[in-house]
C-alpha cells in the first residue's frame, strides 16, 4: 500500500489488534515484493485499488477503500 492516509489508518488498525506490520512498495520490483511476503508470510496482504499491486501465491488479499468488498 503506497504512502497515504488509508495506510496510517490500516497500520494504526492492525497494531492495536495485535499484529505485525511489514512494509511492501508497490513501486518496487514483483520480484523483491514476492521474496519479502514468502519471508514474512503474513496472514493478510491490505492494498488499495489505487495501487493496482498484485499478490503471487495462495494470500487472503484486504482492499482498503474499496466499498464494492
Amino acid at each position: 500500500m503506497g504512502r497515504s492516509v488509508e495506510m496510517l489508518v490500516a497500520v494504526y488498525a492492525v497494531t492495536v489488534a495485535g499484529g505485525g506490520y511489514v512494509p511492501v512498495d508497490p513501486d518496487q520490483p514483483a520480484d523483491r515484493n514476492g521474496y519479502i511476503l514468502d519471508t514474512a508470510d503474513p496472514a493478510l496482504v491490505l492494498t488499495t485499488t489505487r495501487d493496482g499491486f498484485t499478490v503471487t501465491g495462495d494470500r487472503s488479499v484486504g482492499v482498503v477503500g474499496d466499498r464494492s468488498v
